[in-house]
């Protein structure tokens, strides 16, 4: 490969990182309003086109956010540096493991969950179960999301 092509792959890896480090402030609120709303909806007995429009927008978010992801892991440099010493070492490592391993299947496994939140509540009959949908499945997400973000990493931008 080419020097030039080289160096915009770093590049390339630098905003890739950036972007998968910043979106999540902007998802993390945007979670905590429809949460929010979604609690007050379940006592109130309300699901506002807000919240559907609200919910989509998260779900959104939150594929985008994988995708970012999913660049960074594949295209990153540290990436290729920690899969060049085996998955072995990996695996014995808890800075590695958590980055590589533990990070990744459990931002997938929560996206998907708010994915099946998003569709069981747009196909809900009732109020009542569009916000227990939400609540449960965009909850669920939630502490996933919170219980396997590297804040060390995240906040050392």
């Amino acid at each position: 490969m080419c020097y030039f092509c080289h160096k915009n792959l770093v590049k390339m890896s630098d905003v890739l990182i950036r972007i998968h480090s910043l979106i999540p402030y902007l998802f993390l609120v945007l979670l905590l309003i429809l949460l929010s709303l979604t609690i007050a909806g379940l006592s109130s007995g309300k699901f506002t086109l807000r919240q559907m429009a609200l919910a989509r927008v998260t779900m959104i978010l939150a594929h985008i956010q994988l995708i970012f992801g999913l660049g960074v892991l594949f295209l990153g440099d540290s990436a290729a540096a920690a899969m060049s010493q085996g998955m072995g070492n990996i695996m014995q490592t808890a800075e590695l493991r958590l980055r590589f391993v533990e990070h990744p299947m459990m931002m997938v496994l929560a996206i998907a969950l708010i994915t099946i939140g998003f569709s069981r509540a747009k196909r809900a009959a009732t109020n009542k179960a569009k916000n227990r949908n939400i609540l449960l499945f965009y909850g669920i997400g939630f502490l996933l999301i919170l219980s396997r973000i590297p804040y060390a990493a995240w906040f050392n931008l």
